[in-house]
């Protein structure tokens, strides 16, 4: 009878310890979900920096980013009447940061580029270069490129203009314009494969 309680007790610790790594485990996937994501690269707009094929770590937690629009689906509860616009975000994405984002035109879609115009800013662009309010953007991370057309692009409140850096095969913000701060999902940590 001692035998069988003591295989009793035994087993009772161990189910606590699964139960216990099972949750702790749980709780690492949560966590992990919610900051950081992998995604692959589907085309050549990022070429030499990127390349098809390519997997990234992307950050979601340092551009966590809620909207009036976002809480309410998240609070159910939240009073629907209420037209108070706020919005919360722990970092705005800066120039020169490339990151993951949601297609404008088609919301299932994820992009990644090169953030070179801020809100509130006028990006100018001509045959050789590309102006921030005025002053040339230095850009050392692409080679030298001639722009097919001159266009002045206006930014309003959280809009950010976005382009590639293979800036003769990109479909990007030249085409379709500015990206929403809530669109913009994180920003590429590394490139973890290949490892080369």
């Amino acid at each position: 009878m001692d035998c069988n309680k003591t295989d009793i007790l035994t087993q009772m610790g161990i189910n606590r310890e699964i139960y216990q790594l099972v949750i702790v485990g749980l709780a690492i996937w949560i966590v992990l979900s919610v900051t950081i994501q992998n995604y692959r690269v589907s085309g050549i707009s990022m070429d030499p920096f990127l390349s098809a094929g390519d997997y990234l770590l992307v950050d979601k937690f340092n551009y966590m980013y809620l909207d009036s629009e976002i809480i309410d689906k998240i609070v159910p509860f939240k009073n629907a009447h209420n037209d108070l616009e706020y919005s919360f975000e722990m970092n705005a994405p800066q120039r020169g940061d490339i990151v993951v984002f949601q297609y404008p035109l088609d919301d299932n879609q994820y992009f990644v580029k090169r953030v070179i115009g801020m809100p509130y800013e006028t990006v100018t662009i001509d045959s050789n270069s590309i102006y921030i309010d005025g002053y040339e953007l230095m850009e050392p991370y692409i080679d030298d490129v001639g722009y097919s057309f001159e266009h002045q692009y206006f930014l309003g409140e959280d809009e950010y203009f976005v382009l590639g850096d293979n800036r003769e095969n990109s479909n990007d913000s030249r085409h379709w314009g500015s990206v929403h701060r809530g669109q913009i999902l994180g920003k590429v940590m590394y490139k973890y494969w290949p490892l080369n």
